[in-house]
This record gives structure tokens, C-alpha cells and sequence, in this order.
């Protein structure tokens, strides 16, 4: 444990080495008679308390030369080199969970965006507003109030708060998608190390950020990079030069959405909604964005009618794929892989031989492209099991 200040380097002493160094260079005075350590010898005692001191500030000047070491300087100055790397430790982020909500037969019922169903003290907050026709399952999309790891597991969530009419049964057919907690110092040590995640206002860091505010359950931001042309996206959507188009599905509750963009990229935004961001100058910046809408996403389930078949597996292949939905980002493209390689791998219940998707319910095929302002949406009603190759 040394450091190097002008090629010269300093290694920390104990207190008693530094107090021996002293007495040792008093005795080389010539002084009569020689001095000894000794718990009776008063100026041993002396040099004893002097060395302390030089111990400690050997503590703090080696502090003071890691202190841009990551690997080696303390905790506080983990968090002080933040804006020299570009990132801070990750806040929490929100758990979300997938409800099968069934309407009586009769009549539909409407699920409110902001209505609340209860678990454990805390609550899942619907993201947008759903329509169940009478006598149908439809699966709402919520986030926890309370940002953490919370694990409610498949059955625990069944009811809203409040009373609407024509529900007849709400449970999660699958465990929450757990949140995470605030990032630990140690944990933001290592990230640091490994470079994971620095140097946030880029692009990925932007998304990281966004992401993680209260009410959004995914989004993206496409930046286009060139100066004159035009970039357009999946489903006709465009980017102008320079410019970047945010998408999110569900609301930003927190309202921090033009903040987290402004304090991380500058470049002008497209969209059809707006924050404000101002700057400490009184200067502001209006932040553009869309709000996904759901595009319905087709699956057919193919399954070997030779092997061993469980009855019902055909409402637990569905129920997997459905509970999946948080899992899914904005604009993301659906492959048959996602599928069978995601909610169907390891599935048990029978043998499955292949999986096909669509956009349409027409065409399907091994890729569905979704467009680049909606999201993968999928229900039972639009999930097919039929035995096949």
C-alpha cells in the first residue's frame, strides 16, 4: 500500500515504526544516555502519540492519492467519481405484473387507467385503459406504486381496490416481473470497474434511465445520427436529421421524463405529447414523445399429438405466453424463437414442435415486425394451439 508523488514514493507506516524512526533519530543526536521503548521512558511515550498522528495522516494521504482509483478508494469517493464516468448508482425500478381480468357474461367491463389492485401493502397501477368484452379474458398491464423487487406470485393479485362493474375474476396467472433495488455502493464499485453502464447520456444510458421511471413499463429512443436525411423507422414512423423520437408505453406518473432526457442528450425531440425541462440559466427544453399503442401480436402453437399430452396444456402455453407481456419492449419485434426459446422453454405440459407468429392473424411466419411506436401485445383470444409437424 504506497503511492508516488514527483518519482518519489511513500509507503504508510504503523504508529509504532514511525514513533521508533523519531526516537531512533534522537538517539543519533548524541544525546546521553541512550534512550529505549519503554512504557516508563515518558518521551517513548510521547513519540508514541506523534506517531498516531503520522499514522493517520499516512491514512489520509493515501486516501487522498486513490482517490481516483475506483478499485481502491472508499465509499464516498465511489460516488464523487459519478460524474467523472458519466453514470450515478442505478436507482430502483418498478415491478410489473400481468392480470387475466374476465367480464361477466353480461356485459364488458372497463378497466381505468390508475385503478389499483392490492398486494402486500403495496399496489399495482393499471397503465392504460382496457375494454373486457362480457364473457372474455383480457390481460391488464400493471406497475408497482413502489419502486423495488417485489415478487407477487402467480394467483396472489385478485381483486382492484375499488368495484367495477362486470368484473368477474381478476388473478396473475404469473408471477410479477420483479423491480430491482437501489444499486448498493459495492455493487456500482464493480459496475464501475467493468466500465458497465458509464458515461449514461448516451443513447443506452438515456433508455436505461427513462425506463426506469414510475408508470413506464417500457420505451425507446431513436436517435437519428445523419444531418440531412430522413430516418424512418418500422411501420413508417419518422426521425428527422438530428433529431430524436422518444416512445413510451404507459405514463410517466413521476412527471421526471423531461428531466431524465435534458440532463443526459440535447437533441431536439419529435413527438406528439410534451414536457418542459428548464435549466438553471431559466433557459427550456421541450421534450417530445409518443405514447405506444399495442399492437396485437398472433401466435400458432404447434404440438406433436403422439406424445404424451396434459389436459389443459393448451391454456398453460397461452396463459405463459400472455404473462410475458411486461417483458416485451417498444418496438420490439417478435420472433418464433422469442416464443418457444422464452415463455414455452422447458414447457412439460406436451411436446411442442413449432411456433409461428404474425402481425396480421393472415400471414404468419418465424417474424413479426412490430412498428416502432407500439408495443407486443398478446391475449389468449389471438393464440392458437393446433397439432402439427
Amino acid at each position: 500500500m504506497s503511492w508516488t508523488v514527483n518519482g518519489i514514493t511513500w509507503t504508510p507506516q504503523s504508529a509504532a515504526t514511525h514513533s521508533q524512526t523519531n526516537l531512533t533519530y534522537l538517539n543519533n543526536l548524541n544525546v546521553a544516555p541512550t534512550l529505549v521503548a519503554s512504557p516508563t521512558n515518558a518521551i517513548w511515550l510521547n513519540y508514541l502519540g506523534v506517531g498516531g498522528l503520522q499514522q493517520a495522516y499516512d491514512a489520509k494521504l493515501y486516501a487522498a492519492s486513490q482517490s481516483f482509483n475506483v478499485v481502491t478508494c472508499d465509499d464516498s469517493q465511489v460516488l464523487n467519481l459519478a460524474p467523472v464516468a458519466g453514470t450515478s448508482p442505478l436507482p430502483a425500478t418498478y415491478s410489473t405484473v400481468s392480470l387475466n381480468v374476465t367480464a361477466a357474461a353480461a356485459g364488458s367491463a372497463t378497466v381505468n387507467s390508475g385503478t389499483l389492485a392490492p398486494w402486500n401493502g403495496i399496489n399495482f397501477v393499471v397503465g392504460t385503459t382496457t375494454v373486457i368484452p362480457a364473457g372474455t379474458t383480457v390481460a391488464v398491464f400493471c406497475t408497482a406504486d413502489t419502486a423495488g423487487p417485489y415478487l407477487a406470485l402467480a394467483g396472489q393479485v385478485t381483486s382492484f381496490s375499488t368495484s367495477i362493474p362486470n368484473v368477474q375474476t381478476v388473478t396473475n396467472p404469473a408471477s410479477s416481473t420483479q423491480g430491482s433495488a437501489t444499486e448498493t455502493t459495492a455493487t456500482y464499485r464493480q459496475r464501475l470497474v467493468a466500465g458497465n453502464g458509464t458515461v449514461n447520456w448516451d443513447l443506452n444510458g438515456t433508455i436505461t434511465a427513462i425506463r426506469a421511471l414510475q408508470g413506464i413499463i417500457s420505451a425507446n429512443v431513436f436517435f437519428n445520427s445523419d444531418t440531412v436525411a430522413v430516418l424512418t423507422l418500422n411501420g413508417g414512423v419518422t426521425v428527422q436529421p438530428r433529431h430524436a423520437r422518444i416512445v413510451i408505453q404507459g405514463g410517466d406518473v413521476s412527471g421526471e421524463l423531461a428531466t431524465t432526457y435534458a440532463t443526459r442528450m440535447t437533441a431536439p425531440t419529435d413527438g406528439t405529447s410534451s414536457e418542459t425541462y428548464t435549466y438553471l440559466s431559466g433557459q427550456t427544453l421541450t421534450v417530445n414523445y409518443d405514447i405506444a399503442t399495442p399492437q396485437n401480436v398472433y401466435v400458432t402453437i404447434y404440438y406433436d399429438p403422439t406424445m404424451p399430452l396434459i389436459a389443459g396444456a393448451d391454456t398453460i402455453a397461452k396463459n405463459l405466453i400472455v404473462a410475458q407481456n411486461s417483458t416485451f419492449t417498444v418496438g420490439q419485434s417478435i420472433t418464433a424463437q422469442s416464443i418457444s426459446q422464452g415463455p414455452l422453454d422447458n414447457f412439460t405440459y406436451a411436446t411442442i414442435t413449432g411456433v409461428t407468429v404474425s402481425i396480421d392473424g393472415v400471414t404468419y411466419s418465424r417474424n413479426a415486425i412490430v412498428p416502432a411506436n407500439e408495443y407486443p401485445s398478446f391475449s389468449t383470444a389471438n393464440i392458437f394451439w393446433t397439432s402439427g409437424p
